[in-house]
């Protein structure tokens, strides 16, 4: 326990502290599912963010910029099975952190980051009940690797303190429904998305160390 408390409290420290929001970036997307016919979907992005500010003491030491640019890759193809039946295959990268505060910048915080890095892919069938209803549901093999460093006096280690997560790929499930009106352009969708425990090869200080359990968070969208 003390370990999964230490290393989750360090990563939610160093990301939000910089992005002031969580770890979540795609949404977890699958309405490529809905499509009629035979789809496919390709998305690319590159995101620059810019976040800065200045130590709380006399000093008013400038930090820089300590959110780092990153690129956001999606995939989905969707084929139907016969008129009532559908499957897709969904690629996204559910949850990302790219922080870095510079060693040159922030006395508390200088040498601080958190790199974390996701992959999953879901394998989702849809059953049409009627024009009205379907369900959906489907698994997720889900891919995490993440490295955290502490640094900076605001941190009461001599060193800093440094983590690597080697990459697990765990697995889960998503299931949901939908509701669709097509004479007046209407579709409710709702998906729960499990939660998926990681088990981490951990090196701490560049030490080996006991595996490290995370667990990504459920989620209704």
């Amino acid at each position: 326990m003390k370990k999964i408390i230490t290393v989750s409290a360090a990563l939610a420290l160093t990301t939000t502290a910089a992005t002031a929001g969580d770890l979540e970036r795609s949404g977890q997307n699958i309405t490529a599912i809905f499509e009629d016919g035979s789809y496919a979907e390709f998305s690319f992005g590159t995101i620059t963010p810019s976040v800065s500010g200045a130590d709380l003491d006399s000093s008013k030491k400038h930090t820089g910029n300590v959110a780092q640019d990153y690129n956001q890759v999606g995939f989905a193809y969707k084929m139907d099975i016969n008129p009532k039946a559908s499957i897709a295959l969904i690629f996204d990268q559910p949850y990302g952190a790219d922080v870095n505060y510079p060693i040159d910048g922030s006395n508390f915080l200088g040498g601080t980051k958190a790199y974390l890095n996701s992959k999953t892919v879901t394998a989702l069938a849809r059953s049409k009940i009627n024009n009205t209803y379907s369900v959906h549901g489907g698994l997720r093999a889900e891919t995490i690797n993440a490295l955290i460093t502490l640094s900076g006096k605001n941190y009461p280690f001599p060193n800093g303190y440094n983590v690597q997560l080697d990459g697990d790929t765990a697995y889960g499930y998503s299931l949901g429904g939908a509701f669709e009106r097509e004479d007046i352009a209407l579709r409710i969708a709702v998906t729960y998305h499990s939660s998926i425990e990681h088990n981490f090869d951990t090196t701490e200080n560049g030490t080996q160390s006991p595996t490290t359990t995370v667990n990504t968070p459920q989620a209704a969208n």
